[in-house]
């Protein structure tokens, strides 16, 4: 099946002044802003014989405003975004990130997976600009427990140019709790 997720925000953005602070650190600054916030997900789960399916999912979002703080920016990496990378390691002010991932069901909530992901993103901040094509790949199991369903992953990721280093895996944890 699909599993469809949308989100929009706009408001104004304010930034008063902290007398405290060198008045410097205004200049060249909109004080009062429109901040728009888009972000979505879209998965698609196709069955492959009885016991196997193959989901491919595309995940984004974006933050426009003429400035746009370090606080204010995407945290990604870790479980629940691009695994092979520590929790809220990556900042963006834009991102894609796509996921392709076999799972062999063993039961209704618990199955074996092998996973690759790959990422483009964008730090646009007022002074500085980077972006990246981080990917990751690995592999993991979910299962079912009477407390829910309890998720372990092993991953190794690249971001920077950096090489893969089997020293620098993460294992990933997650539980997802129903009642």
């Amino acid at each position: 099946g699909w599993d469809l997720h949308l989100e929009c925000g706009v408001g104004d953005k304010l930034i008063k002044k902290n007398i405290a602070l060198n008045p410097s650190l205004y200049e060249g600054l909109t004080l009062k802003s429109l901040m728009f916030m888009f972000s979505g997900e879209v998965r698609k789960f196709n069955k492959i014989g009885k016991r196997s399916t193959l989901m491919t999912g595309l995940e984004g979002g974006s933050l426009i405003s003429e400035n746009i703080f370090e606080n204010e920016l995407y945290r990604l990496g870790g479980q629940r975004t691009i695994r092979g990378f520590d929790d809220e390691s990556i900042f963006a002010s834009t991102f894609a990130i796509f996921s392709l991932e076999y799972r062999f069901i063993l039961e209704e909530n618990s199955n074996i997976f092998i996973f690759s992901q790959g990422m483009y993103y964008e730090k646009q901040l007022k002074d500085s600009y980077l972006n990246d094509l981080p990917y990751s790949f690995g592999l993991g199991i979910n299962f079912q427990t009477k407390q829910g369903v309890f998720s372990v992953s092993y991953s190794l990721g690249s971001q920077l140019d950096n090489p893969i280093l089997l020293r620098s895996a993460k294992i990933h944890f997650g539980f997802v709790n129903y009642f």
